[in-house]
C-alpha cells in the first residue's frame, strides 16, 4: 500500500507528475479533502491513481479513529486553528491501522504487504521511525521516487 503525505501531493501537482495507473496511491480523508481543493485552485484533475484510503480493504475507520486519538495525545502540540501537524497524525494513524489489518490472521503464509510512505517531511519521518521500527513493512520514499 502506498500512502501519500501532504508534501507528496504538492510535489505531484507542482511538478506535473504523471502517476502510473497501475499503482494506487492512498491519501487520508483530511488530505483527500485538501487534494480536491488543491486540484480546484490549480485547475488540475486529481490523478485516478490517488484514492481515499477509506476505500481500501485494508482500512478500518473505527480502528483509524482509535489510533488517531492515541497518536494525537502522544504527539501533542498540534494546532487545529492553523492545521499544523494534523496531517502527520493522520498518516501515522492510517499506517498503524493498515499494519494491524495486514498482520491480523487469516493471512496467507508468506504474504506480506509493505506500507510505502511518500514524504520528505523530516518530522513525520522521525515519528514514523519511532512508531514503526519494522522496516520490512514500512518503507519511506523520497518524492523523486514518484517519477
Amino acid at each position: 500500500m502506498k500512502i501519500l503525505d501532504t508534501n507528496a501531493v504538492d510535489y505531484i501537482f507542482d511538478n506535473n507528475i504523471i502517476l502510473s495507473d497501475i499503482d494506487i496511491y492512498y491519501a487520508t480523508d483530511d488530505l483527500f479533502d485538501e487534494i480536491e481543493v488543491t486540484a480546484f485552485v490549480k485547475n488540475k484533475r486529481i490523478p485516478k491513481s490517488i484514492q481515499n484510503i477509506s476505500n481500501s480493504r485494508l482500512f478500518s475507520e473505527s480502528a483509524y479513529y482509535i489510533n488517531y486519538k492515541e497518536l494525537l495525545n502522544k504527539y501533542g502540540h498540534r494546532s487545529f486553528s492553523n492545521m499544523k501537524g494534523v496531517a502527520d497524525i493522520s498518516v501515522l494513524a492510517a499506517v498503524k491501522t493498515v499494519l494491524v489489518k495486514i498482520n491480523t490472521p487469516p493471512t496467507l503464509p508468506g504474504f506480506s504487504e509493505k506500507v510505502e510512505i511518500y514524504t520528505e517531511d523530516g518530522n513525520l519521518v522521525s515519528k514514523i521511525n519511532r512508531e514503526f521500527n519494522d522496516r520490512d513493512l514500512v518503507v519511506i520514499h523520497n518524492l523523486s521516487d514518484l517519477l
